[in-house]
């Protein structure tokens, strides 16, 4: 899944690469690490990267020209020195951390310190660590970009009722089973990460989780050397993809970590809640999987689980949630119940409130939840918010509570210091709460699910389609399903029944057989289950299906879903040609008979076959006369030129500037239909209102530009202190929407958050033949902002033309003069250069100075020429011999066709089937010219219904034969 959007300068930035700002190396247009305080919102951070999310403020990358307009506001630039390592240390009052040896301070903020380091860590003064109650954690940050936090919670999981089989497991975790393990962890003696002590517990650790039966190793990471953290898997049955965890830190640390660090709460508590849950949980079997994580080296920084959670990123796991206990033992001084505190950001709250419920529901009254909404990064549930993975930290008491463990990172921290029942009651929470979002099963017999499906979609057996196992418009599909038996007795008498609510499909065949299918065996439906696509099926539409198993011991519905594979056909672009038929000239002219040759574009995933499109004129100055183009095949993502054109009359009465509209009903393949449409500009030889996809370039090989690149939608516009910045609506008048620009940013974000930074982005038009236009011109209107903001006009607007593909290029247009609001430009090309068949216009915005704020758009792009008025007999009806597509196709019931005569005469109008034989007869006989319509019922010559299927059309008349396919549905 996607989960960020990164400035791909960052995504291998390492810090020693970062080193380099405090060495006066870096450029203007390069961004530097600033401490941002709260006061400054996200929305004017928009568009920064973010390094660390903290309590009272941020650590982003901005652009170094920028940085001095947030520093005014309170924020801090970070300037690393050749070999410094950056922190934040979290502890209860920063003012009063006093740090130890050459460990310098940038910021202090509340609760956070910056600290610049030399060292392994920053460490605290004797004095600060005595003084200073609660939490004392550093957090390494390092200068690669995290994702934003969510700015709004996701809605919450509703509570579920008691399942009886976690009930179950909460009472199977036991103090007679936490203790000893608890004990274990703690005469270790020292789990300080880089020890020998660390070493053996994390192999006893991976030895306890082998010996229950699960999956499990060592995940290697380099912090001084190789370490390693401790992973243990149960795969879910259902859905093994989706992964929920449970987690804890195994490492320890105090005054003397090398010879006395044993941690009993800090956090051996933590770590036997993970261990001693998955001693439980692996008894049972779940839907998702299940992972048990004891990560290493927290104390200096979350560096284990920093580098777990970011591979899980790169290999796009899918996370649903992570349960992470640090600090489980001290019930504090509280009246019972006692506390256990739950930190969460806003993106975390729906699995915050499933531990919450838990805790209510499976252990009511013995604990107390406490769920506090705060970026705090103290431990490794942070490590997941960094990539936008959902994570939760349940700890004992609030982390600068006044009742705080009294033992913390002291030799002190033993089990015998602790309660027995609270430790063991906060395991068990979080068991419930890991139970419940991975979904337990209860297989008290055969249990059926789904393992995988197969689309069989050739013409052999009951399926009838291309072969290429996806669902495509008119397919008959034959579905093979695999389901597998993860119940402890044989499945018999295996049946199951297929069903959906989407009207992009009919099931045919709803029902199949399966054989008996033994424990943890698979088996494939004996017979067939089949089902049309509907010809008008769309590109990309989502099939859920239903498959309810059943078998002796009851049924259970197995969900899944398929996807249609589709053409998805629109206009492109077009071209006139005058030459043959026209006032030669290379411009639309009033009274005028033009060839229009149109290409359709492709967007879908299936290439279109038998492609047609009809032109239909929606002004009355556009007259057509052939209506009819052609392409055998467009290929999926590409584009196709209609043949052979489209011969069309423009009005005498027509005006210079008048705009025509046409629409253009397209059909391909088996029922496939969809309409779009293009306008042309009486006296141009081509314009374009960028409201469709067409062949301009968007960027050449040598931009540089890092943000703002030019794009072709409806733009969001920006504003900088009450001036517009970049334009919210584009030049063409409704109902136009889109135009090109520079950079889309979000709705409501900062000016700079979109603009063009660090270097050129290029638009180019396509190639244009204007070696016949009568005093060519090139008109287009365009908007460019570079008056606002840091170092104003600083950076070239330029505007040039060439004769020869993009060879040379001469300037049109070259300045540094602002105009914040829609502008026209027009140039006689032949006052620049010599027109030809081969002219090309581009568009190039800048920022390559200091790093200013620089938005471009273009719109309304035209060629016109020296329009003459041609005097050519109007006509009022049809010139040539017309058959229109039939309405609707497909049809279930019945279809209009229409068609038209230039003179009267004999006409037959017959319907045959896809084998050539005659189906029905709808006109045999003589008929005056005009227009004419007739409607077809779906039945034979002799009254019987058609199957449903594929047919045609045939008009025959003065001579011609015209066809028409058409398509039947029952």
């Amino acid at each position: 899944m996607s989960r960020r959007l990164i400035d791909s300068r960052w995504i291998f930035l390492t810090l020693a690469a970062f080193l380099a700002f405090g060495a006066g190396t870096v450029t203007a247009a390069e961004r530097v690490p600033v401490w941002a305080p709260s006061s400054i919102s996200t929305a004017e951070l928009s568009g920064a990267d973010l390094f660390y999310e903290g309590l009272s403020g941020r650590i982003v990358g901005i652009e170094a020209a920028k940085a001095g307009s947030f520093e005014s506001r309170g924020a801090t630039r970070i300037d690393l020195q050749e070999g410094e390592a950056l922190f934040v240390y979290l502890l209860e009052s920063a003012r009063d951390a006093g740090f130890a040896g050459s460990d310098r301070v940038i910021v202090r903020s509340g609760r956070e310190a910056v600290v610049a380091t030399t060292g392994e860590i920053p460490r605290l003064d004797v004095e600060s660590s005595r003084s200073l109650r609660g939490l004392k954690q550093p957090v390494r940050v390092t200068l690669t970009p995290k994702v934003w936090p969510a700015e709004a919670p996701a809605e919450p999981v509703a509570p579920r009722e008691i399942d009886p089989l976690v009930q179950d497991m909460v009472n199977s975790l036991t103090t007679e089973d936490y203790m000893p393990s608890w004990q274990t962890l703690e005469d270790f003696v020292t789990r300080y990460y880089n020890t020998t002590g660390n070493l053996n517990a994390t192999q006893w650790l991976l030895d306890e989780f082998l010996a229950m039966g699960l999956q499990a190793e060592f995940h290697y990471y380099e912090q001084n050397g190789t370490r390693r953290n401790v992973i243990a898997t149960l795969p879910g049955i259902v859905d093994p993809t989706k992964v929920v965890y449970i987690c804890a830190h195994m490492d320890a640390i105090s005054d003397t970590p090398q010879s006395c660090a044993p941690g009993a709460d800090d956090n051996a508590s933590g770590t036997t809640a993970v261990l001693e849950a998955a001693r439980v949980m692996s008894q049972y079997l779940f839907q998702y999987t299940l992972k048990f994580a004891c990560f290493n080296g927290e104390e200096q920084g979350l560096v284990g689980s920093a580098a777990y959670a970011a591979d899980m990123d790169q290999q796009n796991e899918d996370i649903v949630g992570v349960y992470n206990c640090d600090m489980i033992a001290y019930r504090g001084t509280d009246p019972a119940p006692p506390d256990l505190v739950i930190y969460t950001n806003s993106n975390s709250q729906p699995i915050a409130t499933i531990l919450e419920t838990a805790i209510n529901t499976y252990i009511p009254g013995l604990i107390q939840p406490v769920v506090l909404v705060e970026s705090l990064s103290g431990s490794d549930h942070a490590s997941f918010w960094d990539h936008g993975f959902r994570a939760v930290c349940s700890i004992e008491d609030e982390a600068w509570g006044s009742d705080f463990c009294p033992w913390y990172h002291t030799c002190e921290d033993l089990v015998e210091r602790y309660p027995q029942d609270y430790p063991l009651y906060c395991a068990q929470a979080n068991l419930a709460a890991a139970a419940v979002t991975a979904l337990p099963v209860n297989p008290e017999g055969s249990y059926l699910v789904l393992e995988s499906t197969d689309v069989d979609d050739d013409i052999n057996g009951g399926s009838n389609g291309n072969g290429d196992g996806d669902l495509n418009p008119g397919e008959t599909i034959e579905l093979w399903a695999t389901v597998r038996n993860a119940g402890t007795a044989a499945a018999t008498h295996v049946h199951g029944t297929l069903g959906t609510q989407s009207g992009d499909v009919t099931i045919l065949t709803p029902e199949a057989s399966w054989a008996d299918i033994p424990p943890g065996g698979e088996g494939i439906n004996t017979t067939a289950l089949r089902f049309a696509v509907d010809p008008s099926a769309l590109d990309g539409a989502t099939v859920p299906f239903t498959l309810t198993m059943t078998d002796d011991t009851g049924s259970r519905p197995l969900q899944f879903q398929l996807a249609v594979v589709a053409p998805s056909l629109s206009y492109y672009f077009h071209r006139i040609d005058d030459l043959q038929t026209g006032y030669p000239n290379g411009v639309i002219d009033p009274g005028e008979v033009l060839l229009i040759e149109v290409d359709l574009l492709n967007r879908g995933g299936q290439d279109a076959l038998d492609v047609e499109a009809t032109l239909t004129s929606l002004n009355p100055h556009l007259i057509v006369l052939d209506d009819l183009a052609q392409a055998a095949s467009i290929p999926a993502g590409g584009t196709a030129t209609l043949s052979p054109g489209y011969r069309v009359v423009v009005s005498a009465e027509a005006e210079v500037g008048e705009l025509l509209d046409g629409s253009l009903s397209i059909s391909a393949g088996v029922g496939y239909e969809a309409v779009s449409g293009f306008r042309v500009k009486v006296g141009t030889h081509y314009y374009d209102e960028a409201e469709s996809d067409g062949p301009w370039r968007l960027a050449d090989g040598d931009d540089t530009a890092t943000s703002g690149r030019w794009v072709r939608m409806d733009p969001n516009g920006t504003t900088y202190n009450g001036s517009q910045t970049q334009t919210e609506d584009d030049h063409t008048a409704t109902p136009g929407t889109d135009c090109f620009f520079t950079g889309q940013g979000s709705v409501g974000g900062a000016a700079g958050e979109a603009d063009v930074d660090g270097g050129k982005t290029t638009l180019t038009t396509p190639e244009f033949d204007l070696a016949h236009v009568v005093d060519p011109r090139v008109t287009y209107w365009r908007w460019y902002t570079n008056n606002l903001g840091n170092n104003p006009g600083e950076d070239e607007w330029v505007v040039q033309i060439s004769n020869n593909g993009g060879s040379t290029w001469v300037d049109l247009e070259r300045t540094s003069a602002s105009a914040n609001s829609w502008q026209e430009r027009s140039f006689l090309i032949g006052d620049y250069i010599a027109p030809t068949d081969r002219m090309v216009v581009r568009f190039v915005a800048s920022d390559l100075v200091s790093g200013s704020l620089v938005e471009a758009a273009v719109d309304d792009f035209e060629l016109s020429g020296l329009s003459t008025t041609i005097d050519a007999p109007e006509t009022s009806g049809p010139l040539t011999l017309r058959l229109d597509p039939a309405r609707p196709s497909p049809a279930r019931a019945e279809m209009s066709i229409g068609f038209a005569l230039p003179s009267s005469g004999p006409v037959s109008l017959i319907l045959y089937g896809p084998d050539g034989r005659r189906v029905r007869g709808l006109v045999e006989g003589v008929l005056p010219a005009g227009a004419h319509q007739r409607s077809w019922d779906g039945r034979t010559d002799g009254g019987h219904e058609v199957a449903p299927g594929v047919y045609f059309c045939r008009l025959s008349a003065q001579g011609k034969e015209l066809s028409r396919r058409l398509v039947v549905l029952r």
